[in-house]
């Protein structure tokens, strides 16, 4: 939120949606009205369909200090949107060690906003990094997987 309010005084014509609930939500309700950013930051409750959100969004950001399989990344790979990510489980792999979208590596405001910069500037640039990460992530497919192991266990 602190990093999105320092990119809008730039950039005026993003919004940002949160989606998902947590222990979190009550400070950020309160974060985002000390600050002014009720018409620029939306909280969305949790939705097995983001679709839509994906549909009408030109950035992806996952700021998760834990993951496991971060689908959400690779719902918006899937979607050819551009990301930006914390480094936790799974994202080096999706996005190939930053070919494919923008690891942070500090993981801190400053970097966030200087990544959205880059990432809106070179908008076209990031597109097809997406573009490139998602012509692997047919590796994570199940029927793919699934067959990967009963490889691997007809040779034990």
């Amino acid at each position: 939120v602190k990093a999105f309010s320092e990119f809008c005084k730039k950039n005026k014509n993003y919004k940002l949606i949160i989606c998902g609930d947590g222990p979190d939500k009550t400070n950020l309700y309160s974060i985002i009205k000390e600050n002014n950013l009720s018409k620029k930051i939306l909280l969305k409750k949790w939705n097995s369909n983001l679709k839509n959100y994906y549909d009408n969004s030109s950035v992806f950001i996952l700021t998760s200090l834990y993951e496991g399989m971060p689908n959400v990344l690779i719902e918006a790979l899937n979607n050819n949107i551009p990301c930006i990510s914390s480094n936790v489980s799974g994202v080096s792999d999706l996005l190939l060690n930053g070919k494919g979208g923008v690891i942070l590596k500090n993981y801190n405001t400053f970097e966030l906003i200087n990544k959205l910069n880059k990432v809106v500037s070179k908008y076209s640039f990031y597109v097809q990094k997406t573009k490139y990460a998602k012509t692997f992530l047919s590796r994570y497919e199940i029927n793919r997987a699934s067959n990967e192991y009963l490889k691997l266990m007809k040779r034990v």
